[in-house]
């Protein structure tokens, strides 16, 4: 594990990215591997994540695992 947040919000789904944020921040890059519970799935989660997969195939500097 490599990082935690907690957040007053009735579902987890509005907390995947805020979450992610902070460990962007903190590490610099997010991790080549995101594993989250059902809880956090959301159409607006797996754009962001679908984004951030199309993001890194594109650069031609790989992201740090």
């Amino acid at each position: 594990m490599i990082s935690y947040s907690l957040h007053q919000r009735p579902t987890d789904t509005r907390c995947l990215k805020p979450h992610l944020d902070k460990v962007k921040a903190s590490l610099g890059h997010l991790p080549g591997t995101i594993i989250a519970d059902a809880g956090y799935g959301s159409e607006e989660n797996y754009a962001y994540l679908e984004s951030y997969v199309d993001m890194c195939s594109r650069t031609e500097t790989p992201i740090p695992l």
